[in-house]
Order: C-alpha cells, then sequence, then structure tokens
C-alpha cells in the first residue's frame, strides 16, 4: 500500500514538525506525534475522530484545528464549532471542500492493522 506523508501546515504557511497529514487514496489521516487523531474518509463523507480530540496537548489541539482548514474546511474552525459538530455528529456541508454532510464517528481506541 503506497501512502504519502506531509507535515501539516500551519497559520503562517508554514510545515509544522511532529504534526502529520497521511494522504492514502482518498483517506487523509491526522497524527501527531505517534497518535492518530482523525481519519476523513473522503470517498464515503465521513471522518473518525479519536472520542476527546481536545484531550490532548494545546499544540496538538491547534494543529488538529489547522488539519482540518488544510483538507476539509474552506477556513480555520474554532474549537467550540468542532465540538458543536461532535456532537451533532457531522460538519455542514455548507462549509466543507466536499459539499455535502460529513457524518463524524468518535472512536475510542483506534484498531491495530
Amino acid at each position: 500500500m503506497k501512502y504519502n506523508v506531509f507535515n501539516v501546515v500551519n497559520e503562517s504557511g508554514r510545515s509544522v514538525k511532529n504534526q502529520f497529514n497521511i494522504v492514502d487514496g482518498t483517506n487523509n489521516a491526522f497524527i501527531s506525534y505517534e497518535t492518530q487523531i482523525a481519519v476523513l474518509h473522503s470517498a464515503s463523507a465521513f471522518i473518525d475522530i479519536i472520542d476527546s480530540p481536545f484531550g490532548y496537548s494545546r499544540t496538538t489541539s491547534r494543529h488538529f484545528l489547522n488539519w482540518l482548514e488544510n483538507v476539509l474546511i474552506n477556513y480555520k474552525p474554532t474549537r467550540k464549532e468542532v465540538e458543536k459538530w461532535i456532537e451533532n455528529g457531522s460538519i455542514p456541508a455548507e462549509v466543507n471542500y466536499l459539499h455535502t454532510d460529513i457524518n463524524i464517528r468518535t472512536v475510542v481506541a483506534w484498531e491495530a492493522a
């Protein structure tokens, strides 16, 4: 299986160390250091998010929002916005690049590959 690894880009347009976007076909995963936080499945219009994506460091939380902006949302969402989306179970079509509601599934832990 072939995949590409990119550093997440920050507000200044610079690559961020230890914050990664892993692209595998139409899937994009956000990895902070060695912890998988979220996986966007573009072809299926859903996203898996660890049950508390803001339960990590402030740096991880900030770059999770940057990752969302880089791969899915047409602006940098606020933490409060993302928490509301998680609570509602979807990211609205009007704010994402796929122009369809993106269903959110929260996961407690990732299964080993």
